[in-house]
């Protein structure tokens, strides 16, 4: 089956969010690290008024463990491929784009199942899929913890671009 060696797979589903939890999507940066001047976000119906996005390292686990960097919020109020200006060097390695959107906001996905450099149609169940968490709140926190943490079948088209 060829869907499992992509790295991604149906970019056009959408998923409705949970306003105020923080939902982490896996990112592979090249061995030496990497600049980026941009963090975007693929939104199909805006809510609320702003999302907090982050970047966090892998903890012990591979979840996300520790904050790295708080880019601060981008307006996610309106439709649109939604994009912060941001001057970083993220480390070589995995490690997770995360967001908090302050409203129920509609954002494309991709499913984990086809996810299969990291774990193939089993990364779609149990403690393997993408996590997300409540924290009740539109804040950083750091680290990511694991209070109310569950794991979703889907990731969220979030995305960087190199400076």
């Amino acid at each position: 089956n060829m869907n499992s060696v992509y790295p991604a797979s149906d970019f056009s589903q959408t998923e409705v969010l949970t306003a105020n939890t923080i939902y982490a999507t896996p990112l592979f940066v090249p061995p030496g690290g990497g600049a980026i001047d941009r963090v975007t976000v693929a939104v199909q119906t805006g809510a609320g008024t702003n999302s907090r996005l982050m970047y966090f390292a892998p903890g012990t686990d591979g979840h996300p463990g520790a904050l790295l960097f708080d880019f601060g919020t981008v307006n996610t109020s309106s439709s649109g491929d939604k994009q912060l200006t941001v001057s970083a060097t993220l480390p070589g390695g995995p490690g997770w784009l995360a967001m908090v959107p302050d409203g129920a906001i509609t954002v494309y996905m991709f499913s984990v199942n086809g996810l299969g450099y990291i774990g193939g149609p089993t990364y779609t169940s149990g403690t393997a899929g993408s996590p997300y968490r409540a924290n009740g709140g539109t804040t950083a926190p750091n680290p990511f913890g694991t209070t109310s943490i569950s794991y979703l079948g889907y990731c969220v088209r979030l995305g960087v671009r190199a400076a």
